[in-house]
């Protein structure tokens, strides 16, 4: 028995974890505690790395998905406004909500945290698609740009 546990991998583990503990399709997100706890199990792996997951929804504010699209360092990750809206569009997704962690700790979103939610913003107005909020993460909480009137 322990040899067959022992050879499932992290990688397998952690798919499972996130199919049990994360929204299914077609349920609705009320309020960023519930997109917080949704999103946990997105940032269990690779602690030391920034990663931005987009959780997309319907015009219900129905989950579509969610995905990492893009992981980075311990201080950084590259990201590219046009691979996001590409993700957007194949999905259908009518309304999206990002998230990143600070490996760090920092509760405070940066400069450019700030500067790449507003162009995401600016992108998804132009594609008529709403960005509902942006969740820092970090330790044992979150920040949202929208309680701190940054969105």
């Amino acid at each position: 028995m322990n040899q067959i546990v022992a050879s499932i991998s992290d990688k397998l583990l952690h798919q499972e974890y996130v199919k049990r503990f994360t929204l299914k399709a077609g349920e609705e997100l009320c309020d960023s505690s519930v997109v917080y706890r949704h999103l946990r199990a997105y940032f269990t792996r690779n602690l030391d790395r920034e990663k931005l997951v987009v959780v997309y929804l319907n015009g219900r504010n129905a989950h579509i998905g969610t995905e990492v699209i893009f992981e980075g360092t311990l201080t950084s990750s590259a990201v590219y406004p046009r691979e996001l809206v590409k993700k957007v569009l194949k999905y259908g997704a009518a309304a999206i909500i990002l998230a990143h962690n600070h490996p760090s700790g920092r509760k405070e979103p940066s400069e450019d945290d700030i500067g790449l939610t507003k162009k995401i913003k600016f992108l998804c107005d132009l594609i008529d698609v709403q960005v509902h909020d942006h969740l820092i993460l970090y330790g044992s909480g979150f920040t949202s740009f929208v309680s701190k009137g940054l969105l």
